[in-house]
């Protein structure tokens, strides 16, 4: 019996983080890529078939995870759909602040905020 995979929703997927990322998701069998979603809307298929690139993370079908490389602003707008759908959450947005990263902590979704970077490890720790 074979297991389904998991259904991604890619936030911030029209940077270069974005595009690697939903690429990746798109060739790995063990994944779905079900949407992206990015304020700009430029396509790029990175030699894979992908979902267009919607506007509005409330547009996306239904998804097990979102993972999240895109600004601090759009992590925040996306904090009650999150809670909402109950899915869990992978966050990479690296600019947040501490205090809005904070926000994150004690919501109903799983979610990781790894720090993706050495100075945000030991801000956030300070």
């Amino acid at each position: 019996m074979s297991q389904q995979p998991i259904r991604v929703a890619v936030l911030g997927a029209a940077g270069r983080m974005g595009r690697i990322l939903s690429s990746m998701f798109a060739r790995d069998a063990r994944f779905e890529l079900v949407a992206r979603v990015d304020r700009h809307r430029r396509e790029e298929s990175m030699g894979v078939c992908m979902p267009s690139i919607i506007e509005d993370l409330n547009d996306a079908p239904k998804f097990d995870v979102l993972v999240d490389f895109s600004t601090p602003e759009a992590t925040e707008s996306a904090l009650d759909i999150v809670d909402r759908r109950g899915v869990a959450w992978l966050v990479a947005t690296w600019a947040m602040k501490c205090a809005k990263k904070s926000s994150l902590w004690g919501r109903n979704s799983p979610y990781l905020s790894p720090p993706i970077h050495r100075w945000g490890l030991r801000s956030c720790n300070a």
